[in-house]
């Protein structure tokens, strides 16, 4: 026990003597010495990385061939820390690498220590030179990687650092930064890196450009395996200092790779739009070996619209036209643009630019009603499902109709997709059903409104059209009643109907339909006077009796039954569009049955958009021909009405058919 612990006291003094760097000391304790540092460094190291080269001339007897753990020697460590003196004293130990293969010149060269390296250099005709790591690098690629130029001139003089490569193919011509450095080692130009590499192409990849333009007249148009020139690489990089210099300075311009790539694509691809705006006029119009264009390859919004407008107009991948990346983005400088060739055009799922523009746009956004108005053309289009461009507006998560800049942005969308409005989609679904669905209440009032906008306006248009018809009725019943004691009556009759349309105050369906079953009424015809069964339909003119059906009327034989007056023709009691004034006994003559006015009555009724104080006018006279048109025009709607004059009598004798509506394409 007595023995180890003397043994431990001889190790810490030896160690307190290492440690104090005082030669006698070291000296007085070296005959003592059982143990190595604590670190397990022999002390050889320590002194030489402390710079105590006469310690370092003591030790080196006995400890020159000892290392650290990593295998570092007393010379690499005075190396690191710049100690030329006790360097000189170790040179003995020059030429030893370490693990890695790491020499006392390499360390010197990265410290940049120029004298460390200059003496290192020229010991022993250059022991160190040509040394390399386990990697393949040399003190010159270290010097020159780690940017001491200096260093990197003087090993340059060497032969023995020259047209070394590295594990990779890198030589010290390809980690050159400058024109300086790259002028000396042209010797290692036709050298390649892997892939196939050259230093230009390197120098591209760093956008190198002082290296660049020096090494361009001597690799110039040169490939790697795989197809790629400096140009591209400089491009695929984003380096636009060295595109610049190789469009110029090389014939690269409009080369593609082995998949049909060109330099414009992989800048494309790379998202560097000054590299873009630079090849763009010399290879836009290159597609690769799959039909793409530049503009496939980005996913930059800004280069794909740069890239479209150059060719008028291009196609990604997913079938989308550079017209719906602009509306997308509501871009309406753009869409203006490539509306004459793209509009209209449908991606792989059926969706065009208008249905984009609807479902990215903003609703406070001013450009999202021109690029709508733009597109309004493909209004009524439909996607693969069955949706239209109004859908796609509802589905907008920016689109909620709250704000009045919002609702008014949104409904002059609805006005230009108005044609949309009452289209079926998915699931049977109108555009308002699917409004409510999604819970858009905002953009489902602002639907309805714009729907029933239309719809009023459509009514407008046919409340014309009735209060046209009226005025001929009117007119016509009065030519025909003139001389008849029926004429009040039927007068009375026609200015119900016509107050019930133009009235300030309107009546309810209700107060319509008492007052007309009143008149009916108080107007009930009597019965067949020959048959006694049917309701008497003919009135006898001129004595105005209503004797008989329409079945006993061949029985006549131009006599009144009542008052046998001669019958010069008959008349039904229903008011007639016809301005015939005579027919032959046995033809008769009908107006739209009761229950035809009285369905118009109840709609006016519930409509107030059809109510209006525009007078009736008697002034306008019957037509003559059998069949009557009107063409009218309320607004920016022209309607036609034709209304068949002469109508042909149905079996029954309540039935008879009512005027056709035409409404033009």
């Amino acid at each position: 026990m007595h023995d180890k612990d003397s043994a431990e006291n001889d190790g810490y003094l030896w160690m307190n003597a290492i440690a104090s760097g005082r030669l006698e000391l070291v000296e007085a304790s070296m005959t003592e010495r059982t143990c190595p540092m604590p670190s397990g460094r022999p002390a050889i190291i320590s002194a030489a990385e402390a710079g105590n080269t006469p310690l370092v001339a003591l030790l080196l007897s006995q400890e020159k061939d000892l290392c650290d753990n990593a295998g570092r020697t007393a010379l690499m460590h005075a190396a690191i820390h710049n100690h030329l003196t006790t360097a000189k004293e170790l040179l003995s130990l020059a030429g030893r690498q370490t693990n890695d293969g790491i020499s006392a010149l390499m360390y010197a060269a990265w410290r940049g220590h120029l004298q460390l390296v200059e003496l290192l250099a020229c010991f022993k005709n250059g022991v160190e030179l040509g040394l390399q790591r386990a990697n393949g690098e040399t003190a010159l690629m270290t010097a020159i990687r780690m940017g001491h130029k200096s260093c990197a001139l003087v090993l340059i003089k060497s032969d023995r650092e020259l047209n070394k490569q590295m594990a990779d193919g890198t030589t010290a011509l390809m980690l050159a930064k400058t024109r300086d450095i790259a002028m000396h080692l042209l010797c290692e130009a036709n050298l390649l890196r892997k892939g196939g590499l050259t230093a230009l192409m390197t120098g591209a990849m760093q956008d190198l450009d002082e290296v660049v333009e020096f090494l361009a007249p001597y690799l110039r148009d040169k490939r790697s395996h795989e197809g790629y020139t400096a140009l591209m690489l400089a491009a695929r990089h984003g380096n636009a200092k060295s595109v610049k210099i190789l469009i110029k300075k090389t014939g690269e311009l409009g080369l593609q790779d082995k998949q049909g790539r060109s330099a414009l694509m992989l800048a494309a691809h790379h998202g560097s739009k000054d590299c873009v705006e630079l090849l763009l006029k010399g290879e836009g119009h290159l597609v690769d070996y799959k039909n793409r264009r530049a503009s496939a390859y980005t996913t930059n919004d800004d280069l794909r619209l740069l890239l479209g407008l150059f060719n008028r107009g291009d196609v990604d991948t997913e079938g989308l036209t550079t017209l719906m990346h602009a509306a997308r983005l509501t871009r309406p400088e753009v869409v203006e643009q490539l509306i004459s060739t793209q509009l209209k055009a449908q991606d792989s799922i059926g969706r065009t630019a208008l249905m984009y523009a609807c479902l990215c746009g903003h609703e406070s956004s001013a450009e999202m009603v021109p690029v709508v108005s733009m597109l309004s053309a493909e209004a009524g289009l439909c996607d693969s499902r069955g949706r239209s461009a109004l859908f796609y507006l509802i589905d907008n998560p920016h689109v909620h109709g709250l704000t009045g800049e919002a609702r008014a942005n949104i409904s002059s969308i609805l006005l230009l997709l108005s044609s949309e409005l009452s289209l079926v989609g998915p699931k049977g679904l109108r555009p308002l059903d699917y409004a409510i669905t999604q819970e858009k209440y905002g953009v489902g009032a602002l639907i309805y409104n714009s729907a029933m906008a239309l719809h009023t306006g459509n009514l407008v248009s046919i409340r014309a059209i009735i209060v046209s018809m009226l005025n001929t009725l009117a007119c016509g019943v009065d030519e025909e009643y003139e001389d008849s004691p029926m004429r009040e009556d039927a007068r009375a009759l026609t200015d119900f109907i016509s107050s019930s349309f133009c009235d300030d105050g309107p009546f309810l369906a209700e107060e319509l339909a008492d007052q007309m079953e009143s008149i009916c009424r108080d107007t009930e015809l009597p019965g067949c006077c020959i048959c006694l069964e049917q309701e008497a339909e003919e009135v006898m003119v001129p004595c105005g009796h209503l004797t008989c059906c329409k079945s006993c009327l061949s029985k006549v034989h131009k006599v009144c039954p009542v008052c046998r007056a001669p019958v010069q023709t008959t008349i039904a009691p229903l008011f007639r569009e016809e301005t015939q004034h005579s027919k032959d006994l046995g033809e008769s003559r009908r107006m739209p049955p009761r229950s035809t006015v009285m369905s118009t009555l109840s709609l006016i009724a519930q409509e107030p958009h059809l109510q209006g104080s525009e007078p009736l006018s008697r002034t306008s006279s019957p037509s003559s021909v059998s069949s009557t048109r009107y063409n009218l025009t309320t607004g920016s709607q022209s309607l036609r009405l034709e209304v068949d004059s002469e109508m042909e009598l149905s079996d029954s004798t309540t039935r008879s058919e009512s005027p056709s509506v035409g409404w033009p394409a």
